[in-house]
């Protein structure tokens, strides 16, 4: 689809953003400071929500910030932009194009981690473990499933459950829907159901991260510091 033709649905129908890729964008906006930028030892501009040029050029909402320099006469290569050229284009990006064209971008980029599926306190979870290992991230999941289901939270059979595989599919669909929709009578209740869920999955994915570490130190004992931070700052937001 051309961007002419997107930028007129927008205008004429104002498409919706599911509600997951919205908490998904206030976060990464927010990290990222909602503005074109250069960051320090990178060849090209990011986005205000974390798009890295270099490496996905095609992204259409590249396209549109090329358009807009282009109306204000800038036509040197975002490489070579300066803070006055930035700031320009910043000052004329549309809000709620911006928006929808990142979402058009993400969307695609983490169809696989089924964001939809999750509550909003678990959807930067997902986003941070699935961008590092789709495998890790739904094997994570799927072994929150089953620690659920075995103490009685999650009222399924064992046979109703996934393996755990790292693959999504119906029985992974159908446990977290189960989930989703356990019914709680209070809202403090509902919170703990939340965390002890989210407590879950990171445990989980700390044990994938272990095993892989164990299984091959020489190609993975390197990332062990970063993927322990990782975990470490998802338990602590």
């Amino acid at each position: 689809m051309s961007l002419e033709k997107i930028l007129n649905d927008i205008l004429k129908t104002k498409p919706v953003i599911p509600e997951a890729y919205n908490t998904f964008l206030d976060n990464i906006k927010h990290a990222e400071g909602g503005h074109i930028h250069y960051n320090v030892g990178e060849e090209d501009i990011t986005t205000g929500y974390g798009i890295y040029k270099v490496g996905h050029e095609s992204a259409i909402v590249f396209e549109y910030i090329t358009m807009l320099a282009n109306s204000l006469n800038i036509d040197t290569n975002s490489k070579h932009w300066n803070k006055e050229e930035i700031d320009r284009v910043n000052e004329i990006l549309d809000p709620e194009v911006e928006r929808y064209l990142t979402y058009l971008f993400y969307g695609k980029y983490l169809s696989g981690a089924y964001l939809y599926l999750f509550r909003p306190d678990m959807v930067m979870v997902m986003v941070n473990l699935y961008t590092n290992s789709p495998k890790g991230a739904w094997m994570s999941v799927q072994e929150a499933l089953r620690d659920l289901q075995e103490d009685g939270i999650l009222k399924l059979n064992l046979s109703e459950l996934s393996t755990v595989d790292g693959q999504y599919g119906s029985k992974t669909n159908n446990a977290l829907n189960m989930f989703n929709n356990i019914k709680t009578e209070t809202e403090y209740e509902k919170t703990l159901l939340d965390l002890i869920f989210r407590k879950s999955v990171l445990l989980a994915m700390k044990s994938y991260y272990t095993d892989l570490v164990s299984a091959k130190p020489s190609k993975f004992l390197k990332f062990a510091k970063g993927w322990d931070n990782r975990i470490e700052n998802l338990e602590h937001e």
